[in-house]
């Protein structure tokens, strides 16, 4: 009896320890595959956060996709379609014509420049320079003078950053950090390997030949002629006849020599807060396309004649009859011109080293297929 109490108690323990070794191999199972889930977990989430890889640095999904949204503005600029429809924009992007599809060459062409912003970074650190104290102050004041413009709160201001560059505050302050120190390295560079040429008269002459409106800025007076009424609705066309009528009288009384502060007074129909001597006057150059792009043929005329040429501009909204009463000339300009030449071939020499540095397999790129392929002008709209 007592044998058979001491082999049950025998037992016992040993069921006991086996208890006790089989719950530790259950936790320790347990941990590692809590451990191995989390790694995959987090593996996944990695592994789709970046596009491509130079050298071994990872070019990130938000600042490719930034980079890709500017190509993308430029691409619907250069092409007319920036102020089209949805629908108009999704048909020019996904069309395919002799195997080219504009989409797949934007975001090629986005992975060229993303390559080159970091080969940048990958140089600027091999020099010495990075996002240090002093490019974070730098950038923490850009983005608060944008806030103070916006007079925006940190909610409202962060939710702009998003709608106009598709990326976060954190990641839009990431680039900017990013973008100065290749600034850096670039000043840096060509500080200590570009020797400017000489920039001849006969260059700046050609240049000016070529692209005088570029530089050009004159003064005009004019009649302003309305085409459209208090409501802004277009006037008929009877009207519209009988001020071009009017617009020929105001011309011809120009060529004969009347006082053009008078014809103003007495005809223009602008309405405007400027005092009498300043109203119908006007400085014109090549950046008024971008403030007043409806009245593009007005600035080319100005910009393309001479002091003294009078003439009816005819725009969509507006009749104009314009004199030019003065005209830069060659020699106004002429220092313009050499600066604007100084920084071109400073740029075109830092490009072509920027090219060198592209070709050398050292920087070879390697996409992330996965992430890069999905990618689509769909998923883009949806941003």
């Amino acid at each position: 009896m007592d044998k058979k109490r001491k082999n049950d108690q025998g037992n016992r323990k040993k069921k006991l320890i086996r208890t006790k070794r089989e719950a530790m191999i259950i936790r320790t199972v347990t941990i590692l595959i809590l451990v191995i889930a989390a790694f995959l977990i987090w593996y996944l989430i990695d592994s789709r956060s970046y596009v491509a890889t130079v050298a071994g640095r990872r070019i990130m999904k938000y600042e490719y996709e930034f980079l890709l949204r500017q190509q993308i503005l430029k691409t619907e600029q250069d092409w007319g379609i920036s102020g089209k429809s949805d629908a108009e924009k999704e048909q020019y992007w996904l069309k395919t014509e002799g195997g080219q599809n504009p989409w797949e060459t934007a975001k090629n062409e986005t992975l060229n420049t993303s390559k080159k912003y970091m080969i940048q970074l990958i140089k600027a650190k091999e020099m010495g320079i990075t996002v240090d104290s002093s490019v974070r102050s730098e950038v923490n004041r850009t983005l608060l003078a944008y806030q103070q413009q916006l007079n925006a709160s940190d909610s409202d201001f962060a939710r702009w950053v998003e709608q106009s560059t598709g990326v976060t505050l954190d990641q839009y302050r990431k680039i900017l950090e990013r973008t100065k120190v290749n600034e850096k390295f670039r000043n840096e560079y060509i500080k200590q390997n570009y020797t400017p040429p000489e920039i001849t008269e006969e260059e700046i002459r050609a240049e000016y030949e070529k692209n005088g409106e570029l530089y050009d800025s004159a003064d005009i007076r004019y009649v302003y002629l309305k085409k459209f009424d208090e409501n802004g609705t277009t006037l008929p066309q009877d009207q519209i006849d009988a001020k071009m009528a009017k617009a020929m009288e105001v011309l011809e009384k120009i060529k004969k020599g009347e006082d053009m502060d008078t014809l103003i007074a007495n005809y223009s129909e602008e309405s405007s807060d400027d005092s009498d001597e300043e109203r119908g006057k006007a400085t014109v150059n090549s950046s008024s396309y971008l403030q007043l792009p409806y009245f593009k043929d007005l600035f080319d005329f100005a910009l393309e004649g001479k002091a003294g040429d009078a003439d009816i501009v005819d725009t969509d909204m507006v009749i104009f009859v314009v004199r030019i009463d003065k005209h830069t000339e060659f020699d106004d300009v002429k220092n313009t011109v050499k600066s604007y030449l100084e920084v071109s071939k400073e740029a075109e020499w830092y490009n072509s080293e920027l090219d060198k540095w592209s070709s050398d397999t050292r920087f070879n790129i390697i996409k992330n297929d996965v992430v890069y392929d999905a990618i689509t002008y769909q998923n883009y709209r949806k941003k």
